[in-house]
């Protein structure tokens, strides 16, 4: 009887006083086309009337309880033109500020309402219909922020953008999303979700290339590798994050990356400027024993003997940097550095006695083996076959299986 006299109502010229309570009674009866026909009846009478907005959001939400989401999403977008900042209705309530802000709200509320929605109807789809489920939740957030790229709901809707394009694999647009997210950002918390869901796409992005393929890299190991967007990406969102991120231990880990990014570039000093500045900053790090042989690997590569010489100084007695026989380790590496720089700087008989001195003082060394082996070249430089013979001789018998024999 009720929905009989409901239907009947509606082909009466609708009254300012009742239609609201009318138009609402046909959405609670599941008459959703008839209340919102309503709804838009009233509108119509009065565009600019201070309830307008309220009956733009009564259609938004009819359809949003009756599950179609697509034409809420449509009924949104007329909201957001004729109701929201800057529309003609806004200024015509402009004495009523209490008003156009709550109808700005409202366009919030169901941008968001309908986005979350979606992304939870493509959890229990598939394929093509989840990514459609998707496409509408992206249209949700989209459309707020093409209009208010500096509203005061930008920061929530470029964070929920990012993280719903990273679930549609679109990586680099997640980035610029998150990036926007962090100018946006105030406190702490915020600045430290914006670097962190910046990094995570840009992460995405570089493993997405590295999948299809990245190219091939100059055939001689010194030439830098070009890199390419993504390895750009990946080096801004690690540098921001090293320079900014409100957790130290995040920074750690970023500056370890980036180390390791560098190296991967062959931007060896700069990796090992990184690498270096990352392992004092954090010498406990697990990443820190991997940084540390990149250090020795580029250093040796470039021969720069006496650079490392003190680097691995430096390194083995850096305070809490390794376990006692990591340390043993260290000291060796140093050792082959100072040795290698003896090499490599003198000649003759001076290098010979400035490898057989600093035996004497080292005679617990684990790199004696070099230290003969450099004193025994010394020797044959200088024209003394007689001592290098002596030398080596030495040399074979501490040390039968020394890869310098």
């Amino acid at each position: 009887m009720l929905i009989a006299l409901l239907g009947l109502a509606l082909a009466q010229e609708p009254a300012p006083d009742d239609s609201p309570p009318l138009a609402q009674a046909l959405v609670e009866n599941g008459l959703i086309d008839d209340g919102t026909t309503m709804y838009r009846r009233l509108i119509a009478q009065e565009p600019h009337g201070p309830e307008a907005a309220a009956h733009q959001h009564a259609i938004v939400k009819a359809l949003r309880s009756a599950g179609r989401l697509d034409e809420a999403l449509d009924a949104i977008e007329v909201q957001l033109n004729d109701f929201g900042p800057h529309s003609d209705w806004a200024y015509a309530n402009a004495a009523d500020p209490v008003r156009v802000k709550q109808a700005h709200a409202f366009v919030e509320e169901n941008l968001r309402s309908v986005a979350l929605e979606h992304e939870d109807k493509a959890e229990d789809l598939e394929g093509e219909d989840a990514l459609q489920a998707l496409e509408v939740a992206y249209r949700a957030y989209h459309l707020y922020l093409e209009r208010f790229p500096d509203g005061d709901a930008a920061f929530d809707f470029n964070e929920s953008l990012g993280e719903l394009l990273l679930r549609m694999e679109r990586n680099e647009e997640a980035y610029e999303r998150f990036d926007d997210a962090l100018d946006l950002a105030s406190g702490s918390g915020a600045i430290g979700r914006s670097l962190d869901g910046r990094l995570g796409a840009a992460r995405a992005a570089m493993e997405t290339a590295r999948e299809a393929g990245l190219p091939e890299p100059p055939a001689d190991p010194s030439m830098e590798v070009p890199p390419t967007e993504q390895h750009r990406m990946l080096a801004a969102a690690l540098l921001g994050s090293v320079d900014q991120h409100p957790d130290p231990a995040a920074q750690d880990d970023a500056r370890y990356e980036l180390g390791f990014l560098q190296h991967e570039l062959r931007r060896y000093d700069d990796a090992v400027d990184t690498l270096m500045g990352a392992i004092r900053a954090a010498p406990n790090s697990r990443h820190g024993p991997v940084a540390a042989g990149l250090v020795f690997e580029i250093r040796t590569f470039q021969e720069a003997w006496t650079i490392l010489e003190y680097e691995s100084l430096e390194l083995y007695e850096l305070e809490g940097f390794g376990n006692e026989v990591y340390k043993r380790g260290l000291l060796a590496a140093h050792h082959r550095a100072v040795l290698k720089g003896l090499d490599a700087r003198l000649e003759g008989k001076d290098q010979a006695k400035a490898a057989r001195k600093w035996l004497r003082k080292h005679p617990d060394t684990d790199e004696a083996d070099l230290a003969l082996h450099v004193q025994a070249l010394g020797w044959t430089g200088a024209g003394k076959p007689e001592k290098a013979e002596k030398v080596r001789a030495e040399l074979n018998e501490r040390f039968p299986k020394s890869e310098h024999l």
